[in-house]
């Protein structure tokens, strides 16, 4: 059986809910419209670096939850068979809930090949004691590149998980999503104040269903 996941272009407004510490309930988490979410996208690139603006695209453009992206491993993606997918195998926790195999669309297609060859490269803006005017910031081409094996997310040494934690990832999002809120306003785009209230799995607006593999076409 094949898992058919629809992203965030294909199911905007699927609202989703989740429960991120015992007994408390976060609620739905604010869906972007397409434009919006590339925007989103190029906006944590230029903030938080190529390698969170990877993860962030895998649970928008093939519905993963963010547990599944970051324990994705180079092995996990298959793009030069007759039907190009990525393998959730389950095996870590984060990852269990929906194993198996998740279509790569055409549309898609291009990037993960970019993403497994080249790389992904954004410039992104920090501030740094050297940087240039009130705010002291710099500008520099920031890339991410996919390991030659193993976790496609690796952790930092010393690290208890071999690969990055959700955690990571969930305080980044939170810190970057009322400043694109505030980048919205100052640019006098069209935008919803839930913008501020972004989560990691504001991405992951999925419907799965099981066809055969004769059927996912």
């Amino acid at each position: 059986m094949f898992a058919l996941r629809i992203g965030l272009f294909e199911l905007a407004q699927v609202p989703w809910h989740v429960v991120m510490r015992k007994g408390k309930k976060l609620g739905q988490a604010p869906a972007l419209s397409a434009g919006l979410w590339g925007q989103w996208l190029n906006f944590l690139g230029q903030t938080c670096g190529a390698r969170l603006k990877v993860i962030v695209a895998f649970t928008g453009y093939f519905g993963l939850r963010t547990g599944e992206a970051v324990a994705l491993k180079k092995e996990d993606i298959h793009i030069d068979g007759d039907i190009p997918k990525i393998c959730v195998k389950g095996e870590v926790p984060g990852s269990k809930k929906s194993p198996g195999d998740v279509y790569i669309r055409k549309r898609h297609l291009a990037w993960v090949r970019k993403l497994m060859k080249h790389g992904i490269t954004t410039e992104r803006t920090k501030k740094h004691k050297h940087g240039k005017g009130k705010e002291k910031k710099i500008t520099f081409q920031d890339k991410y590149t996919v390991p030659e094996k193993g976790w496609m997310f690796p952790a930092r040494a010393k690290a208890t998980a071999g690969h990055v934690c959700y955690h990571a990832v969930y305080a980044q999002i939170k810190r970057a999503a009322p400043l694109f809120l505030k980048h919205l306003k100052q640019q006098g785009k069209k935008h919803s104040p839930d913008v501020g209230k972004l989560r990691p799995h504001s991405g992951h607006v999925v419907v799965v269903q099981c066809f055969s593999l004769v059927h996912a076409w």
